[in-house]
């Protein structure tokens, strides 16, 4: 098989205004960006693997892991397994705290697709956490089986597919897939409960508690809808990936596999700053109407 590895509101009415700070979220979300179930896409090098984790922060400090492989269809595992994957090991491993935007982006490239005769592919994920405090009859023990979330999807790989437009327009109605939620409303030691060195980190006893009730609230992947700015970010990426000096596009029809170029970082930064020219008019436009517009 092949694998590889805020708001601001004034109310000019109102007698007097309020100020409420919202409570802060304790909720995960993962999402599948791209690519997308049942589509076919073009035959590219590198091809994009995006994921979306809203909100962070509640599963930063308990080693959450996020585990992807890819492979043609009719050779993947009935159930995913772990055993199989490349040893890399995970491709996300978390710990300690989270200090970043509110949804992250985690951009992958795999290069399997372009020597490859194979049409139908799949994309398989697997999500856990090391470990989970939630009580059990009113105290606090080690779950018997650690928080697991993990599926697949099927699409195409051919010379006739759709390029892999990662952002689809502002039109678009597509949101992301759903991948897992999950309600952390609590951390306790879990030396405290059980000893639980043998799961991984032991320097990290800090264990999280789901809530009880909830924990795996509706998911809202719309919020994680693909942006032009991600768009751009996941080219640059796929342009890191291959390494080409003089290559300044993709997808481009004319890579067909890493070039490791001495010169290509360089070459890179060359592009990026030419755009900032353009940026810094803009901005000077946009202050100087201000300026004109509170005249």
């Amino acid at each position: 098989m092949m694998e590889l590895p805020c708001c601001f509101i004034s109310l000019l009415a109102a007698p007097c205004i309020l100020t409420v700070a919202a409570a802060q979220s304790t909720t995960t979300e993962i999402d599948l960006v791209f690519p997308r179930a049942n589509e076919t896409y073009q035959r590219v090098y590198p091809f994009p693997i995006v994921f979306a984790i809203q909100n962070p922060a509640p599963v930063w400090p308990h080693n959450f892991q996020l585990f992807w492989q890819t492979g043609s269809v009719g050779e993947e595992p009935s159930r995913f397994d772990c055993d199989r994957l490349p040893l890399r090991g995970a491709d996300l491993w978390t710990s300690g705290n989270y200090s970043g935007p509110q949804t992250m982006t985690e951009i992958y490239s795999a290069g399997v697709y372009i020597n490859s005769t194979v049409e139908q592919w799949y994309l398989a994920w697997h999500m856990t956490m090391l470990r989970n405090c939630t009580p059990d009859n009113n105290r606090v023990t080690l779950a018997p089986k650690r928080p697991v979330a993990e599926g697949k999807i099927f699409f195409n790989v051919s010379r006739g597919g759709k390029p892999p437009d990662v952002f689809q327009g502002n039109e678009s109605t597509a949101c992301p897939l759903p991948l897992w939620t999950v309600n952390i409303v609590d951390r306790v030691d879990s030396h405290a409960a059980r000893n639980q060195s043998q799961y991984g980190d032991s320097t990290n006893t800090m264990c999280p508690v789901f809530d009880p009730d909830d924990a795996h609230p509706r998911p809202e992947p719309c919020q994680a809808k693909a942006t032009e700015e991600l768009a751009r970010n996941v080219t640059r990426e796929m342009l890191s990936t291959a390494k080409c000096a003089n290559l300044h596009s993709w997808p481009n029809a004319s890579l067909a596999g890493p070039c490791n170029d001495t010169k290509w970082e360089s070459s890179l930064a060359a592009q990026k700053e030419s755009f900032m020219p353009g940026t810094t008019i803009s901005t000077a436009i946009i202050m100087a109407i201000a300026l004109f517009l509170s005249v």
